[in-house]
């Protein structure tokens, strides 16, 4: 999958790049964004680019399922998890049950939403510059 950005810095071969938000992350909110419809995002840079230079950019075909795994499913297994022990061992009401595992997804989702992934991604995520516009 391609999308196109302009470079807003550039360190250590790694290029801070801003790209327009695409429909299937508009609401996940784990990115940079900056701005009501863009986002910034690390790439590995292979041809030496400039702030300011207009790139497009290569994204691993499975990057997408990667990241989909890790934002939702981490928060479904906390979930389902502290469900299944709050009824199960701790002998919890259902509401009781229902209400910590709630509580205990919201968490994962600050965590994830916190950590360095969130932010920088880890180096197989990251995107790489393909070509200079």
């Amino acid at each position: 999958m391609n999308e196109f950005g302009t470079v807003k810095s550039v360190e250590n071969g790694i290029a801070r790049i801003e790209i327009k938000r695409s429909e299937s992350c508009e609401h996940c909110g784990a990115c940079i964004t900056t701005g009501p419809d863009t986002m910034l995002l690390e790439a590995q840079d292979t041809l030496g680019v400039k702030t300011g230079d207009s790139v497009r950019l290569d994204f691993d075909d499975n990057v997408f399922i990667k990241v989909a795994l890790i934002a939702y499913g981490i928060p479904a297994l906390t979930f389902i998890t502290t469900l299944i022990l709050c009824i199960v061992a701790f002998k919890l009401k259902e509401w009781q049950s229902a209400l910590a595992a709630f509580l205990t997804t919201a968490v994962s989702y600050y965590f994830i939403s916190k950590s360095g992934f969130a932010k920088h991604g880890s180096d197989e995520l990251r995107p790489t510059i393909a070509e200079i516009l």
